[in-house]
């Protein structure tokens, strides 16, 4: 994955972007995920396979502070 952390400098990711996010309850923990929605409470975040992704489903918004940046590419 290639990841530009300064995407979201200047405007906040918006629905459809693909983010890498700090897990909200592991911090230390990395995940890569879609915007579902970004609203007040904060950014609503969805795994692209629903069966197998832990996401803000299980563990709610997560804030503007824990996107890292935006995907720009991906290597197989």
């Amino acid at each position: 994955m290639l990841v530009d952390p300064g995407a979201f400098r200047r405007s906040g990711p918006a629905v459809g972007d693909v983010v890498l996010a700090r897990h909200p309850h592991e911090p230390e923990r990395r995940v890569i995920k879609r915007v579902a929605a970004v609203s007040e409470a904060g950014i609503e975040l969805r795994g692209d396979n629903p069966d197998l992704s832990a996401d803000s489903r299980d563990y709610g918004p997560v804030e503007r502070s824990a996107v890292l940046g935006k995907v720009v590419a991906r290597f197989p």
